[in-house]
């Protein structure tokens, strides 16, 4: 029984859920393969979404210009979704910070599509509605690939400066959706909270800090207010693999009425 009557099913709810699973994952440090069962985390116990195995792995593919693949799989046998993230081996040979970035935007990218298939799970009780979903997503294969990497970061900009932007040039949200689940909010905003949510934001712009931007900004110290923000943005850029101008605009668009409610 879905849970939807007790639960908002909003972004913040989603991030809540599913980011201690991306963090458990240790994607940025993956050397071969790592599987986490959600049936190890209660809340997805709760929601009826533990029959799920998330496998990341590193691979390297035939295709050269392949960079990242998603898999679903059923396993009848043991009644499990199998859910795989493949990750090109020559994403993490590279050191640089630009490639860094782009890591992280095809791993976070690949882990929507299996938050969309997790949820999408809750409702998967019978053969009939699994071999139906399981055929449909059989024929949505999709591989990202090095010209994908320009328009996957395109997006992302065009999505922080207009957040209802009625089509984006690469990944919209159908291009996530199974439409069997029961999450009405869009899967192209939750990818931009996974990069980055406002409660991530705060663990970094935490309580002292605020206690000094405060501080800074009621006294009309505008410079050093901004001083202090621009610490938190350039460390959360550096640290989560992230473009400077993605935090900086996701900053000024969507987390400042936030802070200064909580100011």
């Amino acid at each position: 029984m879905s849970s939807s009557n007790k639960d908002a099913r909003t972004i913040d709810w989603a991030v809540k859920l599913f980011r201690p699973v991306l963090v458990d994952l240790h994607i940025p440090a993956l050397t071969d393969e790592i599987r986490i069962y959600t049936a190890d985390y209660k809340e997805f116990q709760r929601y009826h979404m533990d029959r799920c195995l998330v496998i990341v792995k590193r691979f390297h593919f035939s295709k050269e210009s392949y960079k990242g693949v998603f898999i679903w799989r059923y396993d009848a046998t043991f009644d499990i979704f199998i859910l795989y993230v493949i990750v090109a081996d020559n994403l993490f040979e590279e050191t640089s910070e630009e490639s860094a970035v782009y890591r992280k935007a095809i791993t976070t990218h690949e882990f929507t599509h299996c938050i969309a298939a997790i949820l999408t799970s809750e409702r998967l009780n019978d053969k009939n509605l699994i071999k139906r979903q399981s055929d449909k997503l059989k024929k949505r294969f999709h591989a990202i690939e090095q010209n994908d990497i320009k328009n996957l970061m395109t997006d992302i900009s065009i999505s922080m400066v207009n957040p209802n932007a009625a089509r984006l040039l690469t990944f919209p949200d159908s291009h996530f959706r199974t439409e069997d689940e029961d999450f009405p909010p869009k899967y192209s905003e939750l990818y931009r909270n996974m990069l980055l949510s406002y409660s991530l934001f705060s663990d970094y712009f935490n309580d002292d800090a605020k206690k000094r931007f405060k501080a800074f900004y009621d006294e009309g110290n505008r410079e050093q207010a901004a001083k202090i923000i621009s610490s938190v943005i350039i460390q959360i850029s550096k640290e989560k693999c992230l473009d400077v101008n993605f935090v900086l605009t996701r900053f000024t668009t969507e987390f400042i009425p936030k802070l200064l409610k909580e100011i």
